[in-house]
């Protein structure tokens, strides 16, 4: 048995604001099976940014996924995800993307929505001149300012952002980094932080879960688990960070 579970209301219970708790995931490929997720828990807190770390395949997508699918949830979780370009139809214009998701809701009507998404426009730095430029015609940091703009409209206590920053040049990073910081401080929204990039998670994140293989092999503060890992798992995805960067400069 495996359970997941969001608590919309968290810090009035002085509780976890989402939690996986023992989940397992199988899947069948080429006439086999395979646990995709094997008995993983974690918790994200209220206002916090928990970064799930792993190399490829090691589960981090499909973990999102599930924490996704939670029903009936509906708007109190968002999803921002890596390809900002194919989560839009790139013949709507800006105006029209960063509606969709909240238009699906019916909780407002026209007028209202075009207002509360040209505040969400403003708010994650892209310019109202914009708003009726196709998408296919912005940039890759330009759709994912859009990306969490659209997110944003619905008010959301949980953004999971999967590898949200990957498909971006190291300067787009940095400002969506900038702007992920800015909405957790001032709108105190809790995010899943799902990347295989430890620098960004360092820049962002306030704990660590570190995945490997459908298991969790490790969970802590930030500063600790960079300090003084103690899984063989944490120690070589560090290990490998530095010497790419020792090789780089």
């Amino acid at each position: 048995m495996w359970a997941v579970y969001f608590f919309p209301k968290a810090g009035i219970y002085d509780m976890a604001l989402a939690e996986l708790r023992n989940v397992r995931k199988k899947y069948q490929k080429a006439g086999t099976s395979f646990y995709a997720l094997d008995d993983i828990s974690f918790e994200i807190n209220e206002g916090e940014c928990l970064g799930l770390v792993g190399e490829s395949g090691s589960g981090k997508s499909t973990a999102a996924g599930v924490l996704a699918r939670l029903k009936p949830v509906g708007r109190g979780i968002q999803m921002v995800f890596q390809n900002p370009q194919d989560s839009f139809d790139p013949r709507d214009t800006l105006l029209k993307g960063v509606m969709q998701g909240a238009a699906s809701y019916k909780i407002w009507d026209r007028e209202t929505l075009e207002k509360k998404a040209l505040e969400m426009i403003d708010y994650v730095g892209l310019k109202r001149e914009y708003s009726n430029v196709r998408l296919a015609n912005l940039s890759g940091g330009e759709c994912q300012r859009a990306a969490i703009a659209r997110a944003l409209i619905c008010s959301p206590k949980l953004i999971i952002c999967d590898e949200a920053t990957s498909a971006l040049d190291v300067l787009m990073q940095a400002q969506i980094i900038d702007l992920l910081k800015k909405l957790k401080k001032e709108k105190g929204t809790s995010m899943l932080f799902i990347t295989h990039d430890i620098p960004l998670t360092a820049a962002l994140c306030d704990r660590i879960a570190v995945i490997h293989r459908g298991k969790i092999a490790e969970t802590g503060r930030t500063e600790k688990i960079l300090s003084s890992p103690e899984n063989i798992v944490t120690k070589n995805l560090l290990s490998s960070v530095l010497t790419i960067q020792k090789n780089t400069r």
